[in-house]
């Protein structure tokens, strides 16, 4: 790269890449790095670079058939490359510093493109080659035509599923589909998609000619023609009524059809429900299904007479009936955040060129909606739809909604949206306003869920009530009010809002939620008592079969604590567990009735699982129950036997007892130093049932002459035994060895 010169190094330089005048290349600019494609592999020397900081960080990479350089352009510096014979000159200049005197560069000519019936062409007669690769920036795949000459896009344009960016030289256009493909013709570059023949590029904001769709077979000679729209939906409502038996059916989803073309949902519907009636099987047909999946994405009430299912074995497939999809799935997405909207946004947007070519009271309405779940998932494809589409109220709501994804969100937009003359608009923007304080951390759960119940009337003058009712939901169970969540999923249901099977999906979830309440178990007795009277009817809710055994046993642990272990019996009794859980539930019956005093209904209980192979949590609880049975038949020697290997907190306890009533006093001694070691260790306040324990330690301890356990208890628990009936044994237990010569009665 030799000639590298620098008019002044922190402000311009210059370089000459020499090529020969066949060899062309494009370039572009992403934020502050400019990119160079050159056709075929070239050899750059950089060392000619060391003296210029504008070019310090110049990167030259090469494959077999394209050499790419690319280098930072610091703000307030801008690029031009200027065609000479035998190569290009480079030059970073400061902005609004002119490109030189007019004999020292060429005019570069600006592309401008125009329609060729489906497709963009971009003229220019120095078209070379394609080259394709990835924005490094965003990800998305770029095409870059490669010229001869000084020829640009000057200025960028979207279309549906790609944007032409402004370029240096050539042309650059970044794809979000992979369908979408640029080639180089005589007089050109040609923008198309070769495996859709329908695809609606957009020139100057306007439709391409109008193709056929699976909603609409046959072309439609006047989409925006709403008089002659109206006339054919009247035409085929009259030739469905007169037609014979046998080609009923078909007219009567014609009729449907030249309803939906008006976006009159009632009349389809009713059509479509006839229809059915008369022949079930007609809902097979990939266009009855379709129609099917319109109508209800038009309409969330649309009860029975639906498509619920996304299968790909559905009758309704493609990206049109993607397109409904997603509008349905955005719908029980929108409780969410962006990113759970992202997948119906994807959905809705490999759809959207099909879209685009229905009659305007359907495609208004469609678009309406779809822009509206593309701005909500900030998708690139949000501000297309939005500016070609929709009235200024509207493209003023989702442009406030769109910005929310932008680094510093308009708030204040939001906020005078939320006041706005339209109540629907106005809505949609409190609805904003909610979310975003909840998602700020400025509005309380508990808050949130009161805001959207109060806003409930106005979404369903939006179309929004059911997403609105969802956040409410959730909002609900994050504040722990289960009692107003099951209530508002039954009026859910109750208003069709929510289908059967939607609305059992949601209670299942609520029945998991809380059944993972901390209040439960461990909340006071009203709370854990309110949430067992919600969750008991609806235990058998709950999958799999693991998940209302967990669910039952939880409560009937609860109910236990509470003292009431002949309900806590009852719930355990009631559950259709799967033999795997047999065993704990049989451990936990036992220990419910031994602490409710039935000792040879434990002891029937235990016979059988005695000879099952447990995991070591369960076999260690059998081993506790068996001691205690042990202790209760008064044999100790039998309970100490079986709590051989066991560790725990409740083993050494019953270990201390059976150890005291055999005057083990070594044994006792080594078993309640096991329990009080964690409680000894601090210096924190000890219990009251933990002075008792130190002092039947100390006790112990002394029987069996174990004056060091002695002298460590009154280092660690001395100024610690607070308890008037514990104080004076404990002082008799740590004086000294020669004037503890008797303990108090109660501790011989």
């Amino acid at each position: 790269m030799p000639n590298a010169q620098a008019d002044s190094p922190a402000k311009s330089a210059s370089l000459w890449i020499p090529l020969a005048s066949d060899v062309s290349l494009g370039a572009f600019q992403t934020a502050e790095r400019t990119t160079i494609v050159i056709d075929g592999r070239h050899a750059f020397d950089l060392a000619a670079l060391r003296g210029l900081p504008l070019f310090a960080d110049l990167d030259v990479a090469a494959t077999d058939d394209t050499t790419t350089l690319t280098f930072s352009v610091p703000s307030g510096q801008c690029v031009d490359l200027v065609s000479r014979p035998g190569g290009w000159i480079l030059k970073v200049r400061r902005q609004g510093a002119g490109r030189g005197p007019p004999d020292d560069a060429d005019a570069a000519v600006d592309i401008d493109p125009v329609s060729r019936g489906t497709t963009i062409l971009l003229p220019t007669p120095h078209a070379a080659r394609v080259v394709t690769m990835a924005d490094t920036r965003s990800g998305r795949r770029l095409l870059v035509g490669l010229v001869t000459g000084e020829t640009r896009i000057g200025v960028g344009r979207r279309g549906i599923g790609f944007a032409l960016r402004p370029s240096l030289v050539g042309v650059v256009l970044a794809s979000d589909a992979d369908q979408i493909a640029m080639r180089r013709v005589r007089d050109g570059f040609i923008i198309a998609a070769p495996d859709d023949p329908d695809f609606p590029l957009r020139v100057a904001g306007r439709p391409a000619p109008v193709a056929t769709t699976g909603l609409f077979p046959g072309n439609i000679a006047s989409l925006d023609d709403v008089p002659a729209l109206r006339e054919a939906a009247r035409r085929a409502a009259a030739h469905a009524a007169f037609s014979p038996p046998g080609q009923r059916f078909n007219a009567r989803i014609d009729a449907a059809r030249a309803a939906l073309a008006l976006a009159d949902t009632a009349t389809a519907r009713a059509i479509m429900q006839v229809a059915l009636r008369d022949d079930p099987q007609g809902a097979n047909r990939p266009d009855v299904a379709l129609i099917r999946l319109v109508l209800q994405a038009l309409d969330p009430r649309a009860g029975e007479d639906t498509i619920t299912d996304d299968d790909e074995t559905s009758p309704a497939f493609g990206p049109e009936a993607t397109f409904w999809r997603g509008l349905i799935a955005s719908r029980h997405a929108s409780a969410g955040d962006g990113a759970r909207q992202g997948v119906p946004a994807s959905m809705i947007a490999d759809g959207l060129p099909q879209s685009m070519h229905y009659p305007a009271p359907l495609r208004r309405q469609a678009l309406q909606a779809a822009a509206e779940v593309l701005a909500r998932a900030g998708h690139p494809l949000a501000p297309d739809v939005t500016d070609t589409i929709l009235p200024p109220s509207e493209t003023a709501f989702l442009q406030a909604l769109s910005s929310l994804h932008a680094p510093h969100p308009d708030d204040q937009a939001l906020a005078r949206l939320a006041h706005d003359a339209d109540p629907v608009i106005a809505a949609k923007a409190q609805e904003l306003d909610i979310d975003r304080r909840r998602a700020l951390g400025t509005l309380s759960a508990d808050q949130a869920a009161d805001r959207y119940d109060l806003l409930r009337p106005g979404a369903r003058l939006a179309s929004r009530e059911l997403a609105v009712s969802e956040k409410e939901l959730m909002a609900l169970e994050a504040a722990g009010r289960w009692q107003a969540a099951a209530d508002l999923l039954a009026t859910l249901e109750t208003s069709h809002l929510l289908s059967r099977e939607n609305a059992l999906k949601q209670r299942r979830q609520l029945m998991t939620a809380m059944i993972a309440d901390p209040a439960l178990m461990s909340g006071d007795a009203r709370q854990s008592l309110g949430l067992i009277s919600l969750l008991l009817p609806h235990l058998d809710l709950l999958v799999p079969e693991t998940a209302r055994t967990e669910g039952a046993m939880r409560i009937a642990r609860r109910l236990a604590t509470l003292g009431l272990r002949d309900k806590a019996l009852s719930v355990l009794d009631s559950i259709s567990a799967d033999r795997s859980a047999e065993p704990e539930i049989t451990l936990l019956q036992a220990a419910l009735l031994l602490d409710s005093g039935h000792k040879e209904d434990a002891r029937k209980a235990l016979a059988t699982v005695s000879g099952a192979v447990l995991a070591k949590p369960l076999g260690t609880e059998r081993a506790l129950l068996y001691a205690r049975l042990a202790l209760l038949d008064g044999d100790p020697r039998k309970a100490i036997s079986s709590l051989a290997g066991v560790d725990t907190s409740d083993g050494w306890k019953i270990l201390a007892d059976a150890s005291e009533q055999v005057q083990d006093w070594s044994g006792a001694t080594r078993a309640l130093d096991h329990v009080l070691s964690g409680a000894l260790a601090g210096n924190g306040a000890l219990t009251g049932a933990q002075q008792a324990a130190v002092v039947r330690l100390g006790a112990d301890a002394l029987r069996s002459g174990d004056h060091a356990t002695i002298d460590r208890l009154k280092a660690q628990a001395t100024g610690r035994i607070t308890d008037p009936a514990m104080q004076p044994m404990f002082a008799l237990l740590t004086r000294p060895e020669s004037n503890a010569t008797a303990l108090p009665a109660a501790q011989r």
